[in-house]
């Protein structure tokens, strides 16, 4: 908000228009409150601080009837009903909610529907991205959304190795760190644990080793 202000301010433009909107998806009904009523803060701040009451839509309350009777698009009716249910169903009961529509679905939207499962669902391997495919009716466009799906299993797996291997080399350095401390004998274990910001008792043990 304070950026797109901070822009318009720049450009000469007055603010931009924000309307607010919440879209809970918890398992629990929430109630509509007010953004003072989220801060903390003490009640005799309320007339100076940033207040506004958002647009709620609490998607628990309502019925997946009603979702489908008041959204127009399917893919906002595929989209809402994912959310409302991805917390309290198993991937078992997600697929039965979409097995009707999945077929009549978008490719753009049964995309997100599977990459909304896959993920939250952990899902990995071939066989379980054909099943899940399978089980939403959308065979004949299989062969595009097992690409993708598996393209982003294996960028995900890069990116969790190279993590990985990151901090594997940092360990490695601070360790090597210790060492050489330990070594000039210029600081103490305890001097040397809280300058590396290590727990004391893996320099005392790098301590025995070289004493060995």
């Amino acid at each position: 908000m304070v950026a797109l202000w901070s822009e318009d301010e720049g450009s000469g433009r007055p603010p931009t228009p924000i309307l607010p909107f919440v879209l809970h998806q918890g398992e629990e009904t929430a109630d509509a409150r007010r953004f003072f009523e989220h801060t903390g803060a003490p009640e005799v701040l309320r007339p100076y601080a940033l207040d506004f009451a958002p647009l709620f839509l609490d998607l628990g309350s309502l019925d997946d009837g009603e979702i489908r009777g008041q959204a127009r698009r399917l893919e906002t009716v595929a989209a809402l009903l994912a959310m409302k249910h991805i917390l309290r169903s198993p991937l078992e009961g997600m697929v039965a909610l979409f097995e009707p529509i999945g077929e009549d679905l978008p490719d753009s939207a049964l995309a997100l529907v599977l990459r909304y499962l896959v993920v939250y669902y952990r899902i990995e391997g071939r066989e379980r991205f054909v099943r899940l495919v399978r089980d939403l009716h959308a065979e004949e466009r299989m062969p595009t959304f097992i690409e993708e799906l598996e393209e982003e299993a294996m960028k995900r797996g890069l990116e969790q190795g190279l993590e990985k291997g990151r901090e594997q080399g940092l360990e490695k350095g601070r360790e090597e760190d210790i060492r050489k401390l330990l070594r000039k004998g210029i600081l103490s274990p305890e001097e040397i644990a809280d300058a590396l910001e290590v727990d004391l008792s893996r320099v005392l043990g790098i301590q025995r080793e070289i004493a060995r």
